[in-house]
């Protein structure tokens, strides 16, 4: 019985992605009127290791990005995790693949909302860092030195310092 029900989740779940993967971007709109994109899937655990859910929406929004930059924005900065526990970086991931290709306006906003709720703490993500870093140099090349040199210390600072630390550079030889 148990594994009936799976396999049921399983089917829809992927179903659900096929779909929303093959939609025109024209759909963006009524995908956000239906609430589609404002409920991403939460993290899950197995014998204390997360597991982190593709979300195929947060997939779709990437190739939207170009046509609905404010809508996409609007998404991504709508967007809640109930608790830090449920947070998911490839989710991240996908959202920082939009604001890469946004205006530096919603960059900024999207920015500030990396920082309120720690996205960085993701840096151990090989894609997420690369998209994280990639977000970092558009912000200083539109001379947003501030909110660039905010990202950076707090996503990188930390581990560089820790680095530092166990390296004992410091120490005479």
């Amino acid at each position: 019985k148990k594994l009936k029900k799976l396999t049921e989740l399983q089917f829809r779940w992927a179903t659900q992605s096929q779909l929303i993967e093959k939609l025109p971007q024209e759909w963006l709109p009524y995908m956000i009127d239906v609430g589609l994109l404002s409920n991403p899937p939460v993290t899950t655990f197995s014998k204390n290791s997360p597991r982190y859910v593709y979300w195929a929406a947060s997939r779709y929004l990437t190739k939207c990005v170009s046509d609905y930059p404010n809508e996409i924005t609007s998404v991504i900065l709508n967007c809640n995790f109930q608790n830090e526990k449920d947070r998911n970086p490839t989710i991240y991931t996908d959202f920082l693949t939009c604001a890469i290709n946004l205006p530096i306006s919603n960059i900024e906003k999207i920015g500030q909302k990396i920082l309120d709720e720690k996205w960085y703490d993701f840096r151990e993500n090989y894609w997420f860092t690369e998209k994280y870093v990639e977000v970092i140099e558009r912000l200083y090349l539109a001379e947003k030195y501030d909110l660039a040199e905010k990202l950076f210390h707090n996503g990188f600072a930390p581990k560089l310092s820790e680095k530092i630390t166990t390296m004992n550079i410091f120490e005479e030889p």
